[in-house]
């Protein structure tokens, strides 16, 4: 087969987002997770994925694979196990605001384990993601995190991750514990700020990026919802400001950026760049419902990144 632009791993969610309309309560149904939302932000801006993953044999699994089939996924590396696809529900609060309801424990997408990772389609890659979600929903999973990562970084392929921290799976000390062992192989980092402070035990941008830098890690994205990005590369910090946008559904937000980002690094952007197309994604997307769902059109995002893209934003350097 062709190399792929990008390939991550982890576990795909059916999600359900609920809305109150005229006094009922109405359910969307769509599908996403941290490490599979990138996969479609970028395959719809035109590069080439594949999504390593385990789906439950039954309707709600055929439902998974349609999908991944109609946006052009690669599933070669999708194994159809015994067990349930995990669920989960948005439940919408004011100002764009949400909360989440799962049903994921023991799923089969947690079963993902070291033997799923072929090491020769690692090696066809240029670029591999995943999350810290996909390391907390199960030991054998964060396995293969690791075992994807150390293939992909003995081959110099780059390596992309998310901690995309949820303290509700595990604890701080796991967290920090998974992200720590990992972190020599990874080339670019994509935390919220909030995360990272947490993660690191560092307060201020500048130190949580250089003491990155010193870990080996290359690009540096700090993200911080409506305050942008601070992008640490090549000696330089810039912080770049986001568009601003009344948001309906911040759902995806982040991970919409991480597809955006790194389907601008493949193009040759460079990561300031790449971060402001990542922002125009991220930005427009909050405008409608679910992580998918309300992806922007590909004409919009590229004329906007037009508009913006050699905008000098030497005041935000450092």
């Amino acid at each position: 087969m062709n190399r792929l632009d990008l390939v991550s791993l982890g576990e795909c969610l059916i999600e359900f987002s609920l809305k109150e309309q005229n006094g009922k309560l109405l359910a969307f149904r769509s599908l996403g997770s941290s490490s599979f939302n990138p996969l479609v932000t970028a395959a719809r801006l035109g590069a080439s994925v594949g999504y390593i993953a385990r789906f439950g044999k039954d309707a709600l699994g055929r439902y998974l694979l349609n999908f991944l089939q109609k946006e052009k996924i690669d599933i070669s590396q999708i194994r159809l196990v015994e067990g349930f696809n995990a669920l989960y529900f948005i439940l919408r609060l004011p100002e764009g605001e949400r909360e989440f309801l799962y049903y994921r424990k023991g799923s089969a997408g947690s079963t993902l384990c070291p033997d799923d990772i072929d090491e020769e389609y690692i090696k066809k890659t240029k670029i591999i993601h995943s999350t810290g979600t996909t390391q907390a929903i199960s030991l054998s999973s964060r396995k293969a995190v690791y075992k994807a990562f150390s293939v992909a970084w003995e081959a110099g392929i780059n390596v992309s991750f998310d901690p995309n921290l949820r303290l509700g799976l595990w604890n701080i000390e796991d967290a920090r514990g998974a992200l720590n062992e990992i972190l020599p192989f990874i080339d670019i980092l994509l935390p919220a700020l909030r995360e990272a402070q947490l993660l690191f035990k560092l307060e201020e941008e500048k130190e949580i990026i250089e003491y990155l830098w010193r870990q080996g890690v290359r690009i540096v994205v700090l993200k911080k919802g409506a305050a942008g990005v601070t992008v640490g590369w090549g000696n330089s910090i810039v912080t770049l400001p986001a568009l601003y946008i009344e948001p309906v559904d911040t759902t995806g937000a982040g991970d919409a950026f991480d597809g955006a980002f790194l389907y601008g690094l493949l193009q040759g952007y460079s990561p300031f760049e790449a971060a402001k197309l990542g922002n125009i994604v991220g930005a427009l997307m909050i405008k409608g419902f679910g992580a998918i769902s309300s992806l922007p059109d590909c004409k919009e995002v590229f004329s906007l990144f037009e508009q913006i893209r050699n905008i000098d934003n030497d005041k935000g350097r450092s």
